[in-house]
């Protein structure tokens, strides 16, 4: 009988072929990925990590959340390299950002099956094993130093034997024919997903250069905020300072900045607590 990772590697092979054939990937190969794509797609995965690293340690199926556990945690790395590109200020594709939303939509809405969570968990960490040279390609494409990049590669030396534990680990799961289909469908419609989200981040238009609260908080969901530089500024002062304040807001989210008028220049920062 063939292994999970068997099974999920052949029913995803053609949609990684067609992944890897958008000209997205091919102004990467060619170092020629403008910076708003780069930008753009750091977030998009910051959207869907967030939501993955979110529930696979609320999953009660004991197998799920401990293969979740034998994986790095890479929003926070997602989030580091935002940073370091000084990205906050800058604007996201919109189309690649709705499709994130989408996708990080429908991980949570069909969360309440923990196996839904595995393919996409399988995808993000089978992408690691061409981590590094992507990692050296955006570089090139940034002209920055590889170490201003943490995601991409971010197993380093250790790539190999992770993927091998990952895939022994997967492979032990116990489940039945039904249960590993499902695994395999989740697989392949998170890939569905990328695919859309990778297509929309080359070639765009710069009509679709735009600000989204994802930029701010991966988490935040779908909602407005201001566009001018001095107005984000000003409401993530405002949000520095509550923290400051009130301490305990670090534990909560910076749901959204908006703007629901326009009657003074400055819009603020929203709180859900």
């Amino acid at each position: 009988m063939a292994t999970l990772t068997a099974l999920v590697q052949t029913a995803t092979a053609h949609l990684q072929e067609r992944i890897e054939a958008l000209p997205v990937f091919q102004r990467i190969r060619v170092g020629a990925l403008p910076q708003p794509a780069i930008v753009s797609l750091l977030r998009s995965l910051a959207i869907i990590h967030a939501v993955i690293e979110q529930e696979i340690p609320r999953s009660l199926d004991r197998q799920v959340s401990a293969l979740g556990g034998q994986v790095t945690a890479k929003l926070p790395l997602l989030m580091l390299d935002l940073e370091s590109l000084g990205a906050e200020s800058l604007p996201s594709i919109s189309e690649a950002t709705r499709y994130a939303l989408v996708c990080g939509s429908e991980l949570v809405a069909h969360a309440d099956d923990p196996l839904s969570l595995i393919g996409p968990l399988y995808v993000l960490e089978e992408s690691q094993l061409g981590g590094a040279v992507l990692k050296l390609a955006l570089a090139h494409c940034l002209d920055i130093d590889t170490d201003s990049l943490s995601y991409f590669g971010c197993y380093r030396d250790r790539t190999e034997a992770h993927w091998s534990a990952f895939c022994e680990h997967l492979n032990a799961l116990e489940l039945g024919n039904e249960q590993a289909e499902r695994v395999v469908r989740s697989a392949v419609h998170f890939l569905e997903h990328l695919e859309k989200i990778y297509a929309a981040l080359y070639p765009y238009k710069d009509q679709s250069l735009r600000h989204h609260v994802t930029a701010v908080n991966p988490e935040a969901g779908d909602h407005a905020m201001p566009s001018h530089p001095q107005e984000i500024a000003l409401a993530l002062r405002a949000g520095q300072a509550a923290w400051t304040k009130y301490p305990y807001l670090k534990h909560l989210s910076l749901i959204h900045i908006s703007e629901p008028t326009r009657r003074t220049p400055i819009s603020y920062a929203v709180f859900c607590l």
